[in-house]
């Protein structure tokens, strides 16, 4: 793992705490997209977001938490909703902003780590979506839930292939009893789908 000295210049995390795709990896989410497509980006979005999409499921505004490249909050936006995309990846949103403006959607696409950027953005939202680093999961749930809107939902990718990295989110959505949830796997890596009552 690189190390930290301090500096701005030498310091590849900005400042910022390592997430643990970070310390596996030893290199910044960004690295992830310097040679093209990261592993995970699919070049269109979640098919599951696509399906609630389609069926009306979106009321307002919308959070996308670990956007990427920017498919899952260009789809959502192009529909006519306001949609916010947060990403610690520098690269990744310079791509997903550059679609956006190749397709002209109005997207807000915000750079930095979420746990910091989320809390300055003020008011509600009626849909959350969550593609993060997985051992952090419940603390983005703590985090967004009480701004999530009555009858909102918050949905998060990799629940099955990547269940035991957040067994204390899985236990927190299932458990709490001021909301529905369902896991749905229409591939192998499973989305959570939880409904706020």
């Amino acid at each position: 793992m690189p190390k930290r000295s301090g500096t701005p210049a030498d310091d590849p995390f900005a400042g910022r705490h390592p997430t643990s795709h970070e310390r596996n990896s030893g290199l910044p989410w960004d690295a992830s997209y310097h040679h093209g497509p990261a592993p995970w980006d699919i070049g269109r979005p979640q098919p599951a977001l696509v399906r609630l999409a389609s069926e009306g499921e979106f009321a307002a505004a919308v959070l996308d938490v670990g956007c990427g490249t920017g498919e899952n909050a260009l789809h959502v936006a192009s529909l006519g909703f306001s949609v916010l995309g947060v990403d610690v990846a520098e690269t990744a949103l310079a791509i997903a902003r550059e679609k956006a403006a190749e397709r002209r959607i109005q997207v807000e696409f915000v750079a930095g780590d979420a746990f910091q950027q989320i809390p300055k953005v003020p008011g509600t939202f009626d849909f959350v979506f969550l593609d993060a680093w997985k051992k952090d999961y419940k603390r983005f749930f703590d985090m967004v839930y009480p701004r999530l809107d009555k009858h909102g939902l918050f949905l998060a990718h990799n629940v099955v292939n990547k269940r035991s990295e957040m067994g204390d989110f899985l236990d927190a959505i299932q458990k709490q009893p001021s909301v529905w949830t369902t896991i749905v796997s229409p591939s192998g890596e499973g989305m959570s789908v939880t409904l706020k009552r």
